[in-house]
């Protein structure tokens, strides 16, 4: 993957927010979502994390453990001070009656097997630390980082009990109807069946669901076109070519062409009218214009995205279309601002390729 498809990975992945991260202040935090997902057991337990972690499974909710079973996580035992589960209060909370601490009595574990084949956390990057939720007076509890640069802390979810079972059950229903999907044998059929992850709520779904249509190889290319033609899914066309990358290669190696050759045109006749700072809505009048901004991010990573796919492909018939791109988004500052001339840079990238 070369620099301007993940550059394109990521403003997809942000649904629009091209606002660069300052990545050095990170912290691993909770998120459900994620973890429901990743996670292959997830399970409501009562425990002592004072006492190697040892825990007994009260319900689960996703994977093969049951109730009445044991389950031992040693890292819990990170948690047997009462200093290690205070909760977080910041100022304005000072005065409000949330508990001080959370016990170990009432806990949500996300959990997958290790090489070693012991339970570990669901979430690689934060441990365990951020694969449990707490449960106390019937809210939940994590860590979270709420501020950048600032540590992870333990504070409320904002999540009761019955809606946190709630939100890990669809995300679960979910990732299960992928699965039967993924096991259609006409590969026709399974592109077709395959449509409605692309536009989920979950982003895993349309994270996997746009990776299996590009396993769909030719047999997706009706699929992948009438995506592409639907302006509605406008945010979603930057995966839609990936994904028509993947499955066609070659083959659409024209097509994307003609399609850098159309978004060339519109920037041509768009950037003359734009202020430096467009992308975090400089030069729009308030809210009510802000889904212009949205349209304009969404071609960007658009094209972006053909720039990427075409770079791999290194198709010779592209020299020309992506010369003339590359000229015009020289041609205005607003375009070539901080980030936004990675694009310029990624079609040096594939002009140096082709050569």
């Amino acid at each position: 993957m070369n620099r301007f498809n993940k550059l394109a990975t990521v403003c997809c992945a942000l649904q629009g927010a091209f606002v660069f991260p300052a990545l050095a202040g990170y912290q691993p935090s909770f998120h459900l979502e994620s973890l429901a997902w990743q996670a292959s057991d997830i399970a409501l337990v009562s425990g002592d994390a004072g006492r190697a972690g040892k825990c007994l499974v009260i319900e689960a909710w996703k994977g093969k453990l049951k109730a009445g079973d044991t389950v031992t996580i040693p890292e819990l035992a990170a948690f047997a001070s009462d200093d290690s589960r205070a909760i977080h209060r910041w100022p304005r909370e000072a005065a409000t009656n949330l508990p001080t601490r959370v016990s170990a009595s009432r806990m949500c574990l996300f959990l997958r097997k290790t090489a070693s084949g012991s339970w570990g956390a669901a979430d690689k990057t934060g441990g365990m630390k951020t694969a449990v939720a707490w449960i106390e007076e019937n809210q939940a509890y994590a860590f979270v980082q709420e501020m950048n640069p600032g540590p992870s802390l333990l504070v409320p979810l904002r999540l009761s009990e019955a809606e946190m079972k709630a939100q890990v059950s669809d995300v679960v229903q979910t990732q299960d109807a992928l699965a039967r999907t993924v096991a259609i044998t006409s590969l026709s059929q399974r592109a077709e069946a395959l449509k409605p992850f692309i536009s989920s709520k979950h982003w895993f779904a349309r994270k996997e669901g746009f990776a299996e249509l590009g396993k769909c190889g030719g047999a997706a290319l009706p699929v992948l076109r009438g995506l592409l033609d639907d302006e509605s899914l406008l945010a979603q066309h930057g995966d839609v070519i990936g994904a028509l990358g993947q499955a066609g290669g070659a083959n659409v190696a024209a097509e994307l062409t003609a399609l850098v050759e159309a978004e060339t045109r519109f920037w041509k006749q768009t950037a003359p009218k734009l202020k430096q700072g467009w992308w975090n809505g400089a030069g729009f009048q308030g809210p009510a214009e802000w889904s212009r901004v949205e349209l304009l991010r969404n071609r960007y990573v658009k094209l972006g995205a053909a720039i990427g796919v075409l770079d791999g492909l290194r198709y010779n018939g592209c020299k020309t279309a992506v010369t003339q791109l590359r000229d015009v988004w020289r041609s205005y500052p607003q375009l070539e601002e901080v980030g936004l001339g990675q694009m310029s840079q990624g079609c040096d990238h594939l002009l140096k390729t082709l050569q």
